[in-house]
């Protein structure tokens, strides 16, 4: 009898997983333990600019309800991306098993992940040499689908979410000393924070672009790298759709999906694996330090900032120009713009200019969140 493993499913880690933050989305509460917000999404009708056609659905959820897909973060056998510890974890208890396919020995983690997808056609042999039965096989497969490398969505809770309400909030309260004055030193025309420090800002900017990786559609200059790929072949090689039992994840609906969601695994990784970002995420990282400096855009609880699916987006201008927004909280927008290096603006918003940004908001996201029951969708989408 063959020695089939037992696979560790991390019942300790949640498999529903959220794109943004339960944290994050706590902000726009409306009720005393933070559970509930409301959701308003536009179902259907005619240009943006005809009120009359507008069709908006909107209730109370739950914030563990939004924005979560069953492990989008894990990693499984027969992923593209396969890092050497879930190669280990996932494929290493296996190793004490001969596996065979076509005459030829699978004998790494890393080739038996590469042929995963041919699994049925495997021939298996336990320590003894001789080839396992058909229940025996089945227990393995059972295995490999329980099994489950977790690192990314451990490490979004620990380094992103246990203190993201005190982070944020500290920030943002240094954010509003440093505009009324206080810790600024006069040098010249400008003035320094003592406060709000280069590594506070290089941090904030890094934020931005973490929370626009793990959103729904990522972030612009990821979209170009992945449509790069795509660009190679023809299109309907990778919008060819895969059939539910060659999903290694449920959301990869064709191999375009399959490719992206593996690069944003990949990019998660890079993200969270030791103190700094590297590959892709750190040249853009290191990119917006050198070019770009955030404006923080200040409202009052009265005229909060609304927010959506993906709190950080790209907005294009009416003349053309990109604005990289990161709806912070409630009270605090920041946008990303052309200045000197190291330098930051802060500033107080009108409730007609926070207005106009939550129309920003609403066009370019499928639903926006907020505190309020009643909104004025016209106002909002018309």
């Amino acid at each position: 009898m063959a020695n089939i493993p037992i696979a560790d499913k991390h019942e300790d880690t949640a498999t529903n997983q959220h794109l943004v933050p339960q944290c994050y989305m706590r902000e726009w509460a409306y009720n005393p333990n933070k559970s509930s917000v409301w959701l308003y999404q536009r179902d259907s009708g005619g240009e943006e600019t005809d009120v009359d056609k507008i069709n908006i659905s909107y209730g109370s959820k739950q914030i563990k309800k939004i924005n979560a897909i069953d492990n989008y973060y894990d990693i499984k056998a027969g992923c593209y991306f396969m890092p050497q510890e879930a190669l280990d974890e996932i494929f290493g208890p296996t190793m004490h098993l001969t596996v065979t396919l076509d005459g030829v020995s699978l004998d790494t983690e890393k080739k038996r992940n590469e042929k995963f997808g041919l699994f049925d056609e495997w021939i298996v042999s336990g320590v003894d040499g001789n080839v396992i039965t058909e229940e025996e096989k089945v227990d393995l497969k059972k295995y490999f689908d329980e099994a489950r490398f977790v690192f990314i969505e451990k490490e979004w809770d620990h380094q992103y979410e246990n203190n993201w309400r005190t982070y944020i909030n500290d920030f943002y309260n240094k954010i509003l000393q440093t505009k009324s004055g206080i810790g600024c030193n006069s040098v010249g025309e400008k003035n320094i924070s003592t406060l709000v420090t280069a590594e506070m800002i290089s941090e904030i900017i890094k934020l931005l672009i973490v929370f626009d990786i793990r959103g729904f559609s990522s972030d612009e200059y990821i979209n170009e790298q992945i449509d790069s790929i795509f660009d190679i072949l023809p299109s309907e090689i990778f919008d060819m759709e895969l059939e539910p039992e060659d999903r290694m994840h449920p959301m990869e609906t064709t191999v375009r999906e399959c490719f992206r969601h593996q690069f944003i695994l990949h990019l998660c990784y890079d993200i969270l694996k030791g103190n700094q970002m590297s590959g892709i995420v750190k040249t853009i990282w290191e990119g917006y330090k050198e070019h770009l400096i955030p404006r923080f855009c200040l409202t009052d609880a009265k005229h909060p900032f609304m927010t959506s699916e993906r709190p950080v987006f790209m907005n294009i201008l009416d003349n053309g120009q990109k604005e990289h927004i990161f709806v912070a909280l409630p009270t605090m927008l920041i946008s990303m713009g052309r200045g000197d290096k190291g330098q930051f603006f802060v500033c107080n918003l009108s409730p007609d200019e926070v207005d106009a940004y939550n129309r920003t908001i609403a066009k370019n996201n499928e639903f926006i969140i907020s505190r309020d029951s009643n909104l004025d969708v016209n106002k909002i989408w018309g």
